[in-house]
């Protein structure tokens, strides 16, 4: 099966262990379908129809229904008894739930490291100067969209450091909601720019083996991303 975007692929078929794993069928079609969400495809509380997923890719209904059930568990969709799957309703509720979780989690990961390895630290720092050079195309919706891919993929690449692997699997388990809501988050050129060089001084931070201290930014930063997002649910809301 095409059409899966390999930024996707490599945020959400992240293992414990930081590893990039091939994807079954099922998780192929469960990617492509979050893209298409994501991509404004389909509407909030808009049915996704098996029949129409199993002719797009040329499929059974067994692997689309797996499919389905992938994002369910992620709450990307909800399958209703006899009304098929629906795309989930953004809320101002789930974004201080959700975010509220994901701050802790960060948080203890991070706490958690005793250093990083050398070649870890490199990648960090390439990664941020990717997101540096990402924020500073602030005119463009693409760089919006890259931008907000590059920021999940260092959080998931930062929280695979981490030797509690359940709690990785945790934070990857909300993974593709948060990032629907990180998307609203880093809508604006400014917000975009203060999340990198946020990134940065957490780089650095990471690098003097300051651990708290990077814990502390990553949690003031998920607390921005959260405030940000609520906010334009709420105009959008008032709109």
């Amino acid at each position: 099966m095409q059409g899966t975007s390999h930024d996707l692929h490599s945020i959400f078929s992240m293992r414990a262990e930081g590893e990039i794993h091939p994807l079954t069928l099922p998780e192929q079609i469960a990617e492509a379908v979050f893209r298409a969400i994501i991509e404004g495809e389909y509407e909030l509380g808009e049915r996704i129809r098996e029949e129409e997923l199993s002719r797009r890719f040329q499929v059974s209904r067994g692997p689309v229904r797996e499919a389905l059930r992938i994002l369910e568990k992620d709450s990307v969709v909800v399958i209703l008894p006899h009304r098929g799957a629906h795309v989930t309703e953004l809320s101002a509720k789930e974004v201080q739930d959700i975010f509220s979780i994901r701050k802790a989690l960060i948080g203890l990961a991070i706490r958690g490291f005793d250093a990083l390895a050398e070649a870890d630290l490199d990648e960090i720092d390439r990664q941020v100067g990717e997101m540096q050079e990402l924020a500073a195309r602030n005119e463009s919706d693409a760089a919006h969209a890259d931008y907000a891919r590059a920021s999940a993929r260092l959080h998931l690449f930062i929280a695979a450091r981490s030797d509690n692997k359940r709690l990785v699997e945790m934070i990857r388990s909300l993974a593709r909601q948060t990032y629907r809501y990180t998307l609203l988050a880093l809508g604006s050129p400014e917000a975009r720019r203060r999340s990198a060089e946020t990134w940065a001084e957490m780089a650095a931070l990471l690098r003097k083996g300051r651990m708290r201290h990077a814990a502390d930014l990553a949690e003031e930063l998920i607390d921005r991303s959260r405030a940000a997002a609520s906010a334009r649910l709420e105009r959008k809301s008032a709109g």
